[in-house]
């Protein structure tokens, strides 16, 4: 599977990465079947975060002997008191956020630690916030390697939903200079941050793209199906693999994370990043059709 640089100077990541929410539904055993069928697969991305429930945990149990073989993200500022609001960010809270997740993942570092969801408002000190100051001090620490952060997607009852606060939020943080990765909604049909994407990938920030995939949308195969894409096609190829592939050919992207408690799901998500980039024709003409229906990139 191709890898892409994700972090200066040497973090590259496979095309196709493993969103870990799903785990909580499975037992041990089957944690550790999809986790280490991820691994034996060529997949060598891993994010996470310490709200997904027991999912860090059973990171650490299946896998933490094979730490050399992945990157591993999770978030901070997750509020796992069971009351409050579901995110505070502060430094407080993300040190302990930092401590948790090490301790429940059996390791001493964190490849990629994410800011989760913070809209710029939260951090009023701007790139000099104090929660920055933070990330920083965890980096001289040596408990992480790379800042990140992650952006909200909202529910379906938000206007903004499910990825113009990405969109919104990409582009205020891409010229803070802080942030090493950031991880953004984004898909054949969520293409809001298309554009976006691309322009911060210039400025040397790796893009993690989550929801290609997702069907956020009650008439999401109408959708589909007004678009035309099934005739873009390869033969045998379903919808997700389409999509997937989609994702993976803006040149800004450099990891699509995909979750399944499914092996069977897995494979086949493999199979499509395997297949690799759309044909410059084919993806020029998905790109058109969708924008057709007002699935399109908004401005920079």
């Amino acid at each position: 599977m191709e890898q892409r640089q994700l972090a200066k100077p040497d973090v590259s990541v496979t095309v196709l990465g493993f969103g870990a929410m799903e785990l909580p539904k499975l037992d041990k055993e089957g944690a550790a079947r999809i986790l280490n069928g991820a691994l034996d697969e060529g997949i060598n991305f891993i994010d996470t975060a310490p709200c997904y429930g027991t999912s860090e945990e059973m990171i650490g149990n299946a896998i933490a002997g094979r730490r050399k073989e992945y990157i591993l993200a999770s978030k901070c500022c997750c509020n796992t008191d069971g009351t409050g609001p579901a995110h505070i960010f502060d430094r407080a809270t993300a040190m302990k956020n930092i401590e948790n997740s090490l301790r429940l993942m059996k390791t001493d570092y964190l490849d990629i630690l994410q800011l989760h969801a913070p809209l710029p408002s939260d951090l009023p000190g701007g790139p000099g916030d104090d929660l920055i100051q933070a990330l920083y001090d965890m980096k001289k620490d040596g408990k992480i390697r790379h800042a990140s952060i992650t952006f909200k997607n909202a529910g379906p009852t938000d206007p903004k939903y499910p990825d113009v606060y990405s969109y919104e939020c990409l582009k205020a943080f891409m010229d803070w200079g802080v942030f090493d990765t950031m991880q953004t909604v984004y898909g054949g049909m969520v293409r809001a941050c298309e554009l976006a994407v691309e322009k911060a990938a210039e400025k040397g920030i790796g893009i993690i793209a989550r929801g290609a995939l997702k069907r956020y949308f009650p008439n999401y195969d109408e959708l589909y199906d007004k678009a035309g894409l099934d005739e873009l096609c390869a033969p045998g190829e379903d919808r997700n693999s389409f999509l997937l592939r989609y994702a993976i050919t803006s040149r800004g992207v450099s990891t699509v994370i995909v979750g399944t408690k499914d092996l069977s799901h897995l494979r086949s998500n493999i199979a499509a990043a395997e297949r690799g980039i759309l044909p410059p024709d084919l993806y020029k003409k998905a790109q058109e059709k969708l924008s057709s229906l007002g699935i399109a990139p908004r401005p920079l």
